[in-house]
């Protein structure tokens, strides 16, 4: 016929986007002791990847005719979620971040897929379970050897998303393997940056159980600050507790109150807080840090710069 099987995977993608198994085989029927075929047909890697789609879709029995015919669990392409699209992905991956168990159990146990394979930003097929929450998948995913500590290309990892994204059973899950709760990325955020930003406070009580701590990022912002950037009253108040300095208590109710009035509009609590801002005691230490902070206000209010 002179016809490769690259020639065909446009016809064989979106058969698989479809879940149209009838279609796929009767396309890759005539052809499926052709390696070289079905080589060009499944595992050319590139943006539109029929096993790939397969894998996101839920119906086991096409993926497993797929894999089969001859695909390969492990070639990448590209899918979208969350209206982002997700370059260099597995088909594990896919799987995993759409919450399909059956496909997941296929790819690990019947295609040896790679548990820990990532898409081109590093981000596993365990990441991609944590971040809609699949603690089924999460807990499977462990179970059959997926690392937990691989972070993304930024550093990221798996307890930072499911903490952002307010995944408590997740979160659960992974502190119970042993994963570094104080663990920071490039730019020095932590899991409780995340869960402060995002006033997760169940997620924020689990992390102080397990040893976390109010660590600074590299421009100088530790979890209370974030949670009064991001208006987190409740989060606030327990990041209180755990911050030993009365400068930055205090700090963390000014900026709450400004964001009160600034992104909430609410000026009688923005009022509030800066009425306890002003209630905080210092002690002497700090009134002369902020003395000296007064002093070179002076200056510049006289002119003399």
């Amino acid at each position: 016929m002179g016809l490769n099987g690259y020639h065909f995977r446009s016809v064989i993608y979106n058969a698989a986007e479809q879940g149209n198994l009838k279609r796929i085989q009767v396309f890759t029927e005539p052809w499926k002791t052709n390696r070289a075929w079905v080589q060009d047909v499944f595992n050319e890697p590139e943006e539109r990847d029929p096993d790939v789609i397969a894998g996101k879709k839920e119906s086991t029995i096409e993926l497993c005719k797929v894999l089969q015919i001859g695909a390969d669990p492990s070639v990448r392409g590209c899918v979208e979620f969350d209206n982002d699209n997700i370059k260099g992905t597995p088909p594990l991956w896919a799987a995993s971040a759409a919450g399909h168990l059956g496909i997941v159990k296929l790819l690990v146990e019947q295609a040896n897929a790679d548990v820990n394979q990532a898409t081109n930003t590093q981000s596993t097929p365990l990441r991609g379970a944590c971040y809609d929450g699949h603690l089924d998948i999460v807990k499977y995913l462990l179970e059959h050897g997926a690392d937990p500590h691989l972070p993304n290309r930024h550093g990221h990892t798996c307890l930072m998303i499911a903490s952002y994204r307010n995944k408590v059973g997740i979160v659960e899950e992974l502190l119970s393997f042993g994963v570094d709760v104080n663990k920071q990325t490039e730019r020095g955020n932590s899991a409780l940056h995340d869960a402060a930003e995002s006033g997760n406070i169940e997620v924020v009580n689990l992390l102080f159980e397990h040893g976390a701590k109010m660590v600074k990022d590299l421009h100088g912002v530790d979890p209370l600050i974030c949670a009064a950037q991001s208006g987190c009253p409740e989060v606030l108040e327990v990041l209180k507790q755990h911050e030993p300095s009365a400068i930055r208590r205090r700090d963390a109710l000014k900026l709450i109150g400004a964001t009160f009035m600034d992104k909430k509009m609410d000026a009688m609590a923005a009022m509030d807080y800066w009425r306890q801002a002003m209630d905080v005691e210092l002690s002497e230490d700090d009134q002369k840090i902020v003395s000296v902070f007064l002093k070179v206000f002076m200056v510049y209010k006289n002119g003399f710069f």
